[in-house]
């Protein structure tokens, strides 16, 4: 079977995403935020969520300041790629709400760069992962 210089580049971008990823997260139960190669051409930031949990999560982007933005939702073990919204200059968190028991939690901050493409993946469970943090109820939302 003959291959083009299009699929064997297409094949390259895949195995170094593969890569960054499993090196970045550290094993798939540990959950992580990654940034993704390559610019986006927009003024925003584009996110791809990958949930590994057992229940269907809600997705929020939190900015330093308190500033939200809803994302969607994200089916149990299911991956939602090219999510989008505004870039601020301001550290961002990923705030998630598991529908099953309304659990909320929160990831670490991170610096993003306006047109970045960031991945976001949710461990099976969230309140072992070292990168999110249980909101307990009456926290503000």
């Amino acid at each position: 079977m003959r291959t083009t210089s299009r699929h064997r580049a297409l094949g390259t971008w895949a195995l170094g995403v593969l890569a960054i990823s499993g090196l970045a997260c550290g094993g798939a139960g540990s959950g992580s935020i990654v940034r993704q190669p390559g610019p986006v051409d927009f003024d925003g930031v584009m996110l791809d969520v990958i949930n590994d949990n057992y229940y269907d999560a809600r997705i929020y982007a939190v900015y330093g300041g308190g500033e939200r933005h809803a994302l969607g939702s994200v089916s149990a073990n299911q991956t939602v790629e090219g999510l989008t919204f505004p870039w601020r200059a301001r550290p961002l968190a990923f705030e998630v709400h598991l529908v099953v028991g309304m659990q909320r939690y929160v990831s670490h901050e991170i610096d993003v760069d306006e047109g970045e493409h960031l991945q976001l993946r949710l461990p099976p469970n969230l309140s072992t992962s070292g990168s999110f943090r249980r909101i307990r109820r009456g926290s503000a939302d």
